[in-house]
């Protein structure tokens, strides 16, 4: 009888712990109320200006939302368009191609900053399929309740 009270003590104990786990780590998620999103892309020249506008015109440029977008060492004019977007749109934008290091993933500044962040690679995606992007449909709850 003693083991089992025992028991019953530990797993107690040990839901007590979880729960609190869980309601801590869900209290700072919810304080900053931020949501940090990177998006990865390379060589969409054709498509890349689309997908931002339909990724802000989306989200309605939600405030709680951090947007790094990082391209990926691409070999046509995907930088240029992003440094003119990142005029126009609330995102940073990173490329692993200054300098002329290619092929470096950023200072590990940058990648420590990065950590936490909902994380979607769209490298590949091209044309109907980069703009119909399972990204968009995740985000699509950022709006709803808004008028």
């Amino acid at each position: 009888m003693k083991l089992f009270i025992l028991l019953l003590a530990l797993l107690l104990l040990a839901g007590f712990y979880l729960i609190r786990r869980i309601g801590l780590a869900s209290r700072r998620q919810t304080s900053s109320g931020r949501i940090k999103l990177v998006i990865t892309v390379k060589d969409q020249e054709p498509w890349v200006e689309g997908f931002v506008r339909k990724l802000y015109s989306l989200v309605k440029n939600n405030s709680r939302l951090d947007v790094v977008i990082v391209d990926n060492s691409s070999c046509d004019r995907t930088p240029d368009i992003l440094k003119r977007l990142a005029g126009v749109y609330p995102f940073r934008f990173l490329n692993t191609c200054e300098s002329g290091s290619c092929g470096t993933t950023g200072s590990s500044s940058q990648e420590g900053e990065l950590n936490g962040a909902m994380h979607f690679d769209v490298r590949g995606l091209s044309g109907k399929d980069l703009l119909d992007a399972p990204l968009f449909y995740r985000l699509s709850h950022l709006n709803e309740g808004k008028s």
